[in-house]
């Protein structure tokens, strides 16, 4: 498996678990501190992405054309944005990744574990990714009052299995990790901040490939080398 520089990270969960709003926050906040940060989503907004998009609105495409569709967007979006970025050292931050292929998709067969290696498959598993946790009544309630009203992919039904899936992904998955999106957008936010900062970021970013000597007496925290306890301090002094 490639090992990049940069440090991807993923939000994931149904509509309406408030993912666009902890992207912008996260880019925001490493941005501030100096980070060169590129956010992205899927669907994207190209050729694949865009079929996708239009078939939300239009009606679904059969299945495996839909999962090929998914496939082929992700593809494209990793040779032409996702690894250029990660090789370059940036943050990566990702509206939604393969989990929601895997969840949304599987909810149109018998088990998603069926299409799960396919989705799967020549991906880049990120350095950390989460998944946002809320009901689906209450997803419903906040895409309505949003957008107004919700398209083929955001039906009640269709969003507690999903739910189901991501729930299923995240117990055998140790990459992806359960957050309650029920919370205040601050306290979610500052959740998602500490786990970073406690796992990818120290995992890539700290001085010392094999962690610490000493919390108090680290030399690259003494002589500010450490990018990851530079980080870490420059957050905290904004945040907390």
């Amino acid at each position: 498996m490639t090992t990049y520089p940069g440090i991807l990270i993923a939000l994931d969960g149904i509509d309406g678990a408030g993912k666009t709003t902890q992207v912008r926050l996260l880019e925001s906040a490493f941005a501030g501190v100096g980070e060169t940060v590129v956010v992205s989503k899927e669907p994207t907004d190209g050729e694949w992405g865009q079929k996708l998009r239009d078939s939300a609105l239009t009606g679904r495409m059969p299945f495996d054309e839909e999962l090929d569709a998914f496939i082929c967007d992700r593809q494209d979006h990793l040779k032409k944005k996702i690894i250029p970025a990660l090789e370059a050292g940036n943050v990566v931050i990702l509206d939604r990744y393969f989990y929601s292929t895997i969840a949304y998709q599987g909810i149109l067969v018998a088990d998603h574990k069926t299409i799960e290696q396919r989705i799967r498959a020549d991906v880049v598993v990120p350095d950390a990714a989460f998944w946002l946790d809320l009901p689906a009544d209450l997803a419903v309630s906040r895409v309505t009052s949003r957008d107004g009203k919700t398209n083929l992919f955001e039906r009640q039904e269709d969003l507690a299995k999903a739910g189901e899936i991501f729930r299923a992904i995240s117990l055998a998955d140790p990459v992806l990790r359960k957050i309650d999106a029920t919370m205040s957008e601050q306290l979610l936010y500052q959740k998602i901040i500490e786990e970073l900062l406690s796992g990818a970021f120290k995992e890539k970013r700290c001085k010392k490939s094999y962690g610490c000597d000493d919390p108090v007496y680290c030399m690259p925290r003494i002589t500010n080398s450490c990018d990851w306890w530079n980080v870490k301090q420059k957050l905290s002094s904004l945040h907390y």
